[in-house]
């Protein structure tokens, strides 16, 4: 078996290099070069002889394996690229909703081979169903490239192509389920049984945690799951297999009866819930785990972890930059190296002199604690690099929750099956289910709630905190180890003394990282960031420990409410003075409701009506967001000025009174002789407006007005208020923000530019 390990282990780094080091055409000579080492290594007399040869021989495999995928497979798929085609194809998942209409996965059909596909479409095709063959013309998108831009988010998913309706989409024929859609209709059926069996809020977490369909969760349940560290309960993986292939194993009869059920079962349930690499990394393994005994073998958890990544990475190369595959590995890797050791560690901790063995409930408390915290130490620097994001009291959440997992899982399984065959039966487990469901829901938004759940990592000094404990950490583990092959003997048992000392020195550091992060952007008199939400605008500024916020909207992967809020209460802030919305455009705005829910704001100020009926509905959602959290509501129609620390802010009413852009609020601040200017959407025309109407000074810092529209930021603004430093708060954008235009006013003036969609969050200080 660690044969089998070794080489699995050489192949799946060489697809690692592959996907992040070495471009495509070093990759054959690569390959070549391993095998000649292969060959030539049988000529060599040593203990360690196959070990090597396998290592070089699952290098050059992997290489090999990478280049003939992407040359022979993926390459020529860019003759689709921004093309007008009609196709046929055969739907292959229930329609997703979007924005603007629905996602649908399809199997696109080209000569004798399929090519996995993200079909985007209207709404009036939800009915679609997998198996369902139909015909459409599209405009086709290569999916690793989006933009101009490199992105693994698709292929990492095994999604190819991307195809955006140009037509009407014709269903062809429509027969009934295949034998492999079979699943999916079971976990849609299973779905549709939760809705009627539970109410709204359960019913969407459990549908999470039996099928992993998030699609339901509101938008602050995730949050709070992500910032109390679980986001796991709701990501299918091993701890859900280990669930149900425990149920199974609990049905009366002999072991390989019981195994012939439970692998079947554990396919179907894999396939019911998508496929998705950590269910398929999970799923292998546990199936490896149930044979183990049948072929008289030990379970090798090591070699089954190398074998599950290798059948993945085989599979589809491109499922190494697959997040969610990296976290799951890495939590599995973490509990294997890690677990034993940490909770022999605890045990000794509460042994008492002379104690044989400790009490139940203490061995099973110290288990959960030396899991949790060894999948932790493996997958937080992956969410910090990922998600920008450290829960500071996973933990705690792990210890109140996991607990009730387990019987909400099966309860919930058990309600949803026989509520198909018979409901008064499904209901009576749902009313025994439900409590434990609310109970789980209580703590993942209480504890979420909380500030300093999870503090993000887009300052130095947080970074530099988590560098340093898991220095501390790495040492306490590693150099007793060292000691003992020093000393050549076993060292006693560690002491609560020795366990409180890096904890301590952890919580320390916390607390000052806490404090200088505070005084890093309050010591300043002015300090504004423009935080880096995707194509949209947020504003933060700071001035003697308060804080303002000027739109909350944009279009990235996280919500701009809770960018905002995580730059803010990172720093121990929790209160803004005022949020400011320049006009009613979802850019600007799709963050306030998440920014109300985790922050106490003291007042909104916005403009004072809005006459374009495309954004009333959005006025209105916004304005009554405020009024729920029993925020003041400020409606601006004549000039305003709030001070907040050493600073005035002056809010001017809109100049213009067509379209929305024209509508809305111009924000200066001042703090001495520093002055920011914000004009939103603002176009030439009402900038003209603005400066034949108000006495502006020469300014420090321009918020670059529309993304960098070439219709913004004209010639008589610049030439009248002189700024020395433009920021533009962009993303990814089908409009060409910013434009050659308005980069080409900035240089001419020798203006400081900083974007956003280069450099993340741009910070701006006035000592």
């Amino acid at each position: 078996m660690r044969k089998l390990g070794t080489f699995c282990v050489s192949f799946s780094i060489a697809i690692f290099w592959a996907q992040y080091l070495f471009p495509i055409q070093w990759l054959l000579p690569l390959s070549l070069a391993c095998g000649a080492l292969t060959l030539t290594g049988y000529f060599f007399h040593t203990k360690r002889k196959l070990r090597i040869l396998l290592i070089f021989a699952g290098l050059a495999v992997g290489l090999l394996w990478n280049w003939g995928y992407y040359t022979l497979f993926f390459a020529p798929l860019r003759t689709w690229d921004q093309k007008v085609e009609t196709c046929h194809a055969t739907v292959c998942s229930f329609p997703e909703e979007t924005k603007y209409g629905i996602k649908v996965k399809v199997a696109t059909e080209s000569g004798s081979t399929t090519i996995p596909t993200l079909l985007y479409t209207s709404a009036e095709y939800q009915t679609l169903k997998p198996g369902d063959r139909v015909a459409f013309t599209a405009r086709f998108a290569v999916s690793n490239l989006i933009q101009g831009e490199e992105v693994t988010y698709y292929t990492s998913d095994g999604i190819y192509l991307l195809a955006y309706q140009k037509g009407e989409v014709k269903l062809l024929s429509q027969s009934a389920p295949r034998l492999a859609h079979w699943p999916l209709f079971a976990a849609q059926k299973l779905k549709d049984e939760i809705s009627a069996l539970y109410p709204q809020e359960q019913a969407s977490l459990l549908e999470a945690l039996l099928i992993g369909d998030c699609s339901g969760l509101s938008e602050s349940l995730e949050t709070a799951l992500s910032r109390t560290g679980l986001s796991h309960i709701v990501s299918v993986s091993g701890m859900h297999l280990s669930f149900l292939a425990g149920l199974v194993l609990l049905w009366p009869g002999n072991y390989r009866k019981k195994m012939m059920f439970a692998i079947p079962i554990l396919l179907f349930f894999m396939a019911a819930t998508g496929n998705s690499p950590s269910v398929l990394r999970a799923g292998i393994m546990q199936m490896l785990f149930l044979l183990a005994p049948v072929c008289n073998r030990e379970s090798d958890s090591p070699t089954s972890l190398a074998f599950a990544l290798c059948v993945l990475l085989a599979i589809n190369p491109f499922s190494a930059a697959n997040v969610g595959l990296q976290l799951s590995f890495a939590s599995v890797a973490g509990l294997y190296l890690m677990t034993e050791r940490i909770n022999r560690s605890l045990q000794l901790v509460f042994q008492k002199r002379g104690q044989k063995s400790l009490p139940r409930f203490v061995r099973a408390l110290c288990a959960i604690v030396a899991s949790s915290v060894s999948a932790m130490m493996f997958t937080i620097p992956l969410s910090a690099y990922y998600f920008g994001l450290v829960s500071i009291i996973s933990l705690l959440a792990n210890l109140l929750v996991l607990w009730a997992i387990s019987a909400v899982f099966v309860g919930g399984l058990l309600s949803g099956i026989f509520g198909m065959a018979l409901f008064p039966i499904g209901k009576g487990i749902s009313i025994l289910v439900s409590p434990l469901l609310q109970y789980i829901l209580f703590v993942i938004k209480t504890l979420g709630k909380w500030s300093l759940a999870a503090i993000p990592t887009v300052h130095a000094y947080s970074k530099l905190w988590l560098i340093f404990s898991y220095t501390i950490f790495g040492l306490y583990f590693i150099w007793p180890v060292i000691q003992e092959k020093r000393e050549g003997k076993k060292r006693g048992k560690k002491t609560i003394d020795r366990m409180i000392f890096p904890i301590s020195l952890c919580v320390a550091s916390f607390c000052i990282t806490t404090l200088l992060n505070y005084f890093t952007y309050n010591r300043s008199l002015l300090t504004l960031s423009v935080l880096d939400v995707g194509q949209g605008q947020c504003a933060i500024l700071l001035s003697g420990g308060k804080a303002v916020v000027v739109d909350c909207g944009g279009s990235g992967p996280d919500n701009p409410g809770d960018i905002a809020a995580d730059y803010l209460q990172s720093m121990g802030i929790q209160q803004v003075e005022c949020l400011v919305l320049s006009h009613y455009h979802a850019d600007h705005t799709n963050g306030v409701p998440q920014l109300l829910e985790r922050m106490k704001v003291l007042r909104v100020a916005a403009p004072a009506r809005s006459e374009e009926d495309e954004t009333g509905d959005l006025q209105e959602e916004a304005l009554a967001t405020a009024e729920q959290a029993g925020t003041e509501r400020y409606l601006i129609d004549a000039m305003t000025q709030i001070s907040f620390g050493q600073t005035m802010m002056t809010l001017y009413p809109p100049f213009g009174s067509q379209a929305e852009n024209e509508l809305g609020l111009t924000t200066l601040c001042t703090s001495h002789s520093f002055d920011v200017l914000l004009t939103g959407d603002m176009g030439e025309e009402i900038e003209e407006i603005l400066v034949s109407s108000v006495t502006l000074s020469d300014l420090e810092v321009l918020v670059v007005g529309h993304h960098g529209s070439k219709y913004s930021t004209g010639d008589l603004l610049l030439d009248s208020t002189t700024p020395e430093i433009a920021v533009i708060s962009v993303g990814q954008n089908s409009y060409g923000h910013p434009t050659p235009e308005t980069l080409a006013r900035l240089k001419m003036r020798k203006i400081e530019i900083y974007r956003t969609d280069k450099m993340g969050t741009v910070t701006v200080q006035c000592q």
